[in-house]
């Protein structure tokens, strides 16, 4: 893996961990129930009346949250009486998002023909559980609960970390095919090719 590669891995694993650090601490910092029902509508700033009161950065965290968020009541985690920015399932995707970046600097990658299927293997592997959970939950097959929102969005945040990961990889990859700090590369080989640069 090359310098370039985890450098970027690093930045993007500093601003999602800070961010998921930020989402715990914002409601542990504010008064005690003072932030107590966000529902609202994805897209749409519907709680600035609220967010208003808040200081930097946490209003910047909840203003995120307002408008990616659905931010229901009933499914988003309380802290210090205080609801988090994000529901339980968003939680767990971005703690995921931490973790599956950390584990595409452990994991290396090998790069050929067969990679896109490894990627699309991460993807079902990921998003199975949390699709299953919110189709089975909306139909009315059972009522999920916050815990099972938080891990199956946590699994999906970890494969798209290591997406992210294998991505950044990919693109360093080539970078240096081009600069020609790696011999000629077949993309259609059948023979993997482990990327180990030491750029």
């Amino acid at each position: 893996m090359g310098a370039f590669s985890k450098l970027v891995k690093a930045i993007f694993f500093i601003i999602a961990a800070m961010f998921t650090s930020l989402l715990i601490l914002c409601p542990i910092l504010q008064p005690r129930d003072m932030i107590n029902d966000l529902t609202g509508v994805v897209g749409i700033i519907d709680n600035y009346s609220v967010i208003s009161k808040l200081s930097f950065p946490c209003q910047q965290v909840y203003l995120f949250g307002d408008i990616w968020c659905h931010q229901m009541r009933e499914r988003t985690i309380f802290i210090n009486g205080n609801q988090m920015a994000v529901c339980a399932r968003c939680f767990g995707l971005f703690i995921g998002i931490s973790i599956g970046i950390i584990l595409s600097i452990v994991r290396e990658i090998n790069i050929d023909k067969n990679v896109h299927k490894r990627v699309l293997g991460a993807v079902f592997i990921g998003y199975t559980p949390l699709i299953i959970d919110y189709f089975c939950n909306l139909i009315g097959f059972w009522n999920s609960i916050n815990l099972v929102r938080l891990i199956t969005g946590a699994v999906a945040g970890s494969s798209s970390g290591m997406i992210l990961g294998a991505l950044i990889d990919v693109i360093s990859f080539y970078i240096s095919v081009r600069r020609g700090k790696i011999g000629d590369f077949n993309p259609l080989s059948t023979t993997s090719r482990r990327h180990k640069l030491s750029s």
